[in-house]
């Protein structure tokens, strides 16, 4: 005898838990493994500040006048700037493993019609030198970058004309083989908005992560959508089946030989699709279909499939709320 057609039934709210489940626990891990093989090699310089020392409101009558370490200057700037391994790979700066381009360190410029007048390192835990290769250009040299090391610096920065924007040194080429120098500009960030892992602490492994939720999220869904539609096709077709063939059935179950007890006709009148092949032999009909019930009748599969599309929905909303764009 078959165990009871309880106990054999798969309920969509278990296939649903149990997919959740397998979903919160292999999506952290596949990100973290992945996140670590295919991290991108990279190197931010994050402006932390950036101000106009010589900005006053001018009045007609008024002129004014400054110098810096003895130097007439008409605009001066001080930006505070953070160059740190944002990635997840070592870059190295010399020797036979060096994966630069240049023979001597990353190079930076400053726009054309300025010139730094002084290079000052404040902080580091790396050991790195910032040297100033021309009136505009500097080069930070190392040997060995690891991730999360950084080197701060302040930066006097001179033009003779006023600018739109406040001047922001820039890479001319790509300086890193298989790996970027990103300008990064926290002082434009706006004040009090959230910023997220994804984007942020994983932000070399965004596109992989966003990509791993979109293939794991849509195989969910279409997962989900089959057995609710297997579950739909089964019940049509027990419904087809119990429309043209119950009625027969439940006059050839008492005469079954050897005789079935009580319990097992009561059970196989519930579960037809549970009664032995033997049971089928003298049937004047075809056998109930087979099949992995989901639905017990059309209110529990209209119950069942609003249940799916509300979670369903619900999933996509939370992705979407914690992804943010």
């Amino acid at each position: 005898m078959n165990g009871s057609k309880k106990s054999a039934r798969i309920s969509l709210i278990t296939i649903i838990a149990f997919a959740a489940t397998i979903l919160a626990l292999v999506f952290p891990i596949a990100i973290y493994f992945i996140q670590r093989a295919s991290g991108e090699t990279e190197i931010s310089a994050q402006i932390l500040s950036n101000d106009e020392l010589t900005l006053y409101a001018p009045e007609a009558e008024l002129n004014a006048r400054f110098s810096y370490a003895g130097e007439d200057v008409a605009h001066l700037w001080k930006a505070e700037v953070r160059f740190i391994n944002s990635g997840y790979r070592t870059v190295v700066g010399k020797g036979s493993m060096k994966n630069i381009i240049s023979d001597e360190g990353l190079n930076f410029v400053y726009p054309e019609n300025t010139r730094i007048l002084r290079v000052q390192e404040r902080d580091e835990n790396l050991e790195a030198k910032l040297i100033q290769t021309g009136e505009n250009n500097f080069q930070v040299q190392f040997s060995q970058w690891r991730a999360n090391e950084y080197v701060l610096a302040c930066f006097y920065v001179a033009s003779e004309e006023p600018l739109s924007v406040n001047p922001l040194p820039s890479v001319t080429e790509r300086e890193i083989i298989d790996g970027n120098v990103i300008i990064e500009d926290l002082t434009k960030k706006e004040v009090g908005k959230r910023r997220y892992a994804i984007d942020v602490a994983l932000k070399s492994f965004a596109g992989y992560g966003k990509i791993m939720g979109g293939i794991l999220d849509s195989v969910l869904i279409i997962g989900l959508f089959g057995i609710l539609l297997g579950g739909w096709i089964g019940y049509i077709r027990f419904s087809s089946w119990k429309k043209k063939y119950f009625e027969k059935f439940l006059k050839h179950l008492p005469k079954i030989k050897p005789p079935l007890g009580k319990g097992l006709i009561d059970h196989y009148i519930k579960y037809p699709d549970t009664t032995p092949a033997n049971c089928w032999e003298d049937f004047k009909g075809k056998k109930s279909p087979s099949k992995l019930q989901i639905f017990d009748d059309l209110k529990d599969a209209l119950l069942s499939s609003s249940l799916l599309i509300i979670l369903l929905i619900g999933f996509l909303s939370l992705l979407l709320s914690i992804i943010p764009v």
